[in-house]
C-alpha cells in the first residue's frame, strides 16, 4: 500500500544518498585542492575526481609539473563539453589560454565572467592596457 509517509521516508532516504554523495565529491575536491597550495602535485593529481569539477586542479598541477601539454589538452576537453554552465567553460577558457600564452583571450574570458563587456571601464584591466 503507498502511502504519503512512505514517500517521504523514501524521499529523505534518497536525499539522503544524494547529500552523501555530492559530500563526499566536495571533500576529494576540497583534499585535492588542499594539495596543490602545499605543492604536493601528484597526490593533487592521484586524489582528483576525473570530472569538470576538478579540471582546474589537474591542469595546475600538471602545468606545476612541466606537463602543460597535457593540462592545455585536459582544459580544452572541458571547454568543449555541452554541459557546462557558462561561467565555468569561461574559468577554463582563461586557464587554457593563460597556459597558451594568449592573455588577451584569458582576460577576456575573465570580464565575461565578472560581467563585463569587451571594452572595459576606464581603470579596468583589458588587454590593450594591461602591464606587458
Amino acid at each position: 500500500m503507498y502511502s504519503r509517509n512512505s514517500q517521504s521516508q523514501s524521499e529523505h532516504a534518497v536525499n539522503g544518498l544524494i547529500g552523501l554523495f555530492f559530500n563526499g565529491r566536495m571533500r576529494r575536491i576540497q583534499v585535492s585542492r588542499t594539495y596543490l597550495l602545499m605543492g604536493d602535485y601528484q597526490s593533487a593529481l592521484r586524489t582528483s575526481i576525473v570530472s569538470s569539477a576538478d579540471a582546474d586542479i589537474e591542469a595546475l598541477a600538471l602545468t606545476a609539473l612541466g606537463r602543460r601539454a597535457e593540462a592545455i589538452a585536459r582544459l580544452r576537453q572541458e571547454e568543449q563539453k555541452d554541459t557546462l554552465f557558462t561561467h565555468i567553460r569561461s574559468w577554463f577558457c582563461s586557464l587554457r589560454a593563460l597556459l597558451e600564452g594568449k592573455h588577451s583571450e584569458s582576460l577576456d574570458a575573465i570580464n565575461e565572467i565578472i560581467g563585463r563587456s569587451a571594452a572595459p571601464k576606464p581603470g579596468t584591466v583589458s588587454p590593450s592596457n594591461s602591464p606587458a
